[in-house]
């Protein structure tokens, strides 16, 4: 009989710290027996374990048979520690991540940005565009969803926020906003988003030519960058620049339009003659004439009938008076 102290390590991981272990030589007549012991029997693989010994101060002994050594040696050359050692196992190998995998993996994830809590309804416009997005199994790689793919929503959910109260101005003028965007969720329902443009009593906006190219250009330069020439992609920015083009084509129209208006303003020649859409009345005549309109009477009884007459000759020239 004999009193060992005994430990087992794995993966230089202590399992099993200093205990004494006592040995009975008619019990035990391996040293698989030990380690039972000192273990418990929680191993039931015993396979790939080194055996040491040592007699302090001594080195430890490297036991080549290993658990099937026979622990007469223990008495014989008088060591007084064992130490065990688990093999890493080509299992245990496995399981244990490798950093280059991981790398690898988070770089090749699709992630798409976190969604908004939702406290306006253009945060909900937010939220659905990122739900759109993960529907058509798109996103972003290398933690970039939070960078290039956030800033990527939000120029998306400003244009669309912006246009949703003036959708049927584009559908009048036959200019697409693009098929992938009326997927959105309130647009299948036939609603808006911007419900306040009609609910609230404020001044509402109009389409703005300046605006709206700054929209276009935004979300044009998010659908340049590298990200988006992914295969994945294709047909998200085929979408989205149908879109732009819609907005720089109603863009256009409007400053067609503002120029015209600028020319007819500072034109000296009417927009439009007298002649065109002339209603005539007839007025019965009668015989009191108020005082301001003398001068006028006196001018018409000397002109033929029906003869056209600029009327700002004959109103005062006081403002008050005027109107």
């Amino acid at each position: 009989m004999g009193f060992f102290v005994v430990c087992v390590l794995k993966e230089a991981k202590t399992i099993v710290s200093d205990k004494i272990v006592k040995v009975l030589l008619t019990d035990c007549c391996q040293f698989h027996n030990v380690f039972n012991i000192a273990t418990n029997n929680q191993f039931e693989n015993l396979g790939g374990i080194q055996v040491f010994l040592r007699k302090p101060p001594e080195k430890w002994v490297y036991v080549e048979e290993g658990l099937q050594g026979d622990i007469s040696m223990l008495f014989e050359l008088n060591f007084t520690h064992i130490k065990f050692i688990l093999e890493a196992t080509e299992t245990t190998v496995q399981k244990r991540p490798n950093a280059f995998d991981l790398i690898m993996n988070i770089s090749q994830r699709i992630c798409l940005p976190e969604q908004k809590k939702e406290d306006t309804r253009k945060d909900l416009l937010y939220n659905n565009i990122i739900k759109l997005f993960q529907s058509k199994m798109v996103g972003w790689r290398n933690e970039t969803q939070n960078t290039f793919g956030k800033s990527f929503v939000e120029r998306l959910t400003a244009a669309l926020w912006y246009i949703d109260p003036h959708r049927t101005k584009f559908a009048e003028r036959s200019l697409l906003l693009g098929e992938l965007f009326n997927e959105l969720d309130q647009y299948q329902k036939d609603q808006n988003y911007n419900l306040y443009y009609f609910t609230g009593k404020h001044a509402k906006y109009n389409l703005e030519h300046d605006k709206l190219e700054k929209l276009a250009s935004s979300l044009e330069l998010s659908a340049a960058q590298p990200w988006a020439a992914s295969e994945i992609w294709e047909n998200i920015i085929e979408e989205v620049f149908i879109f732009t083009s819609s907005m720089r084509k109603y863009a256009n129209n409007l400053e067609q339009i503002n120029k015209s208006m600028k020319q007819i303003h500072l034109s000296n020649t009417p927009a439009r003659q007298p002649a065109n859409d002339l209603k005539v009345y007839t007025v019965d005549s009668c015989q009191k004439i108020y005082a301001q309109y003398q001068q006028l009477q006196n001018h018409l009884s000397n002109m033929a009938n029906y003869t056209e007459i600029n009327l700002d000759s004959f109103l005062p020239e006081d403002a008050m008076q005027r109107y």
